[in-house]
């Protein structure tokens, strides 16, 4: 599993627990897709800009933001994009294209066995 949870604080039930809580309501999970049709989930608050994760998809893999398009359902994302002006639900599929509309090669190999939780 290859994640980046981008909500810095895990939602804890009344017990202090780290779970499920009606706080969840407020976040989607996303894959960004590359080629190699690895996914990696992102979890997002619904208000979230894009931007956000955007970046932690670029320096996670050291990729300069400017070389990468991120499209869902064939539309460019923008920086100042939420998932709730783009209509997401969870599980929702981003794609990592390059400048040149192709998708981003398979960066798994540049993985550590240790994924940072941002």
């Amino acid at each position: 599993y290859l994640g980046l949870d981008l909500d810095l604080e895990m939602p804890k039930t009344m017990s202090g627990k780290i779970g499920r809580s009606n706080a969840d309501a407020e976040f989607l999970t996303l894959q960004v897709m590359n080629l190699g049709l690895r996914d990696m989930p992102f979890r997002l608050k619904y208000t979230d800009r894009m931007f956000k994760m955007k970046n932690a998809f670029t320096q996670r893999f050291s990729i300069p933001i400017q070389s990468c398009q991120f499209l869902f359902k064939g539309r460019s994302i923008k920086d100042g994009d939420t998932p709730k002006s783009l209509k997401m639900k969870n599980d929702d599929i981003v794609h990592v294209t390059n400048q040149n509309n192709t998708e981003v090669e398979d960066l798994d190999s540049s993985l550590d066995s240790d994924i940072p939780i941002l």
